[in-house]
């Protein structure tokens, strides 16, 4: 299937909401565990664990799921909104068994949105064009990182101040998938049995393989920085 140039704008859009989204979460969600809540370095560091412990165990879920009904459009809209709803656990949690158990709601999500946008983008665009599309996710991201720090300190707001506006950039993000295409190569269905077939084909278990280990190697250092 060619390329659909239509849908290069609400790609570009849910792009940018969603990489800014990750750019308020990923360097103030650790300073909010430890100042607004409390927890030791400890308890800080099991919550941060349980994001790549539910991300191994629910992308492939979710992956599953759309592949086998070829409804990726709606599964990307599903999951983005499960995202955005499940930041309001954070307003009422003030426990680290509270903000475990918010952590992992949140993770079974909003972190299955990057496969699925990344396999929704490629069929859309094609390999050729997605580094025009996903550039808005870096920009979206990199402008959050500078600013959002800023915002807070001028409005005199605690960092509690990032879920409703996680929120707010992830329910946009959602919305734009109102306007991604739904039929062709993104509603593409994989025949049943395939699964069967990949696990037998040494190429595609090799690169599993490799995944999950630069997965677990390299989470740490993220967090850490």
């Amino acid at each position: 299937m060619s390329p659909n140039a239509g849908g290069r704008a609400p790609l570009a859009l849910f792009w940018l909401f969603y990489m800014a989204g990750m750019g308020v979460f990923l360097p103030n969600f650790s300073l909010y565990l430890q100042e607004s809540l409390g927890l030791d370095g400890s308890r800080v560091g099991t919550i941060l664990a349980a994001i790549p412990l539910v991300t191994l165990l629910t992308q492939p879920l979710w992956g599953r799921v759309s592949d086998l009904s070829g409804g990726r459009t709606r599964i990307l809209a599903l999951v983005c909104a499960g995202g955005a709803l499940s930041l309001g656990l954070f307003q009422v949690v003030d426990s680290f068994a509270g903000a475990l158990a918010a952590t992992a709601v949140f993770a079974c999500f909003q972190l299955a949105v990057f496969p699925l946008i990344n396999a929704i983008t490629l069929a859309v665009v094609g390999d050729e064009g997605y580094g025009g599309v996903r550039v808005w996710g870096t920009l979206g991201f990199l402008l959050v990182v500078v600013t959002f720090p800023r915002t807070l300190a001028a409005l005199d707001l605690g960092l509690e101040a990032m879920f409703p506006a996680m929120a707010a950039l992830f329910g946009a993000g959602a919305l734009t998938t109102l306007a991604l295409p739904r039929t062709g190569a993104v509603a593409l269905r994989s025949p049943r049995g395939d699964a069967r077939h990949l696990a037998r084909h040494r190429p595609v278990v090799r690169l599993l393989v490799l995944s999950v280990a630069t997965h677990l190697v390299i989470q740490a250092p993220i967090f850490f920085f």
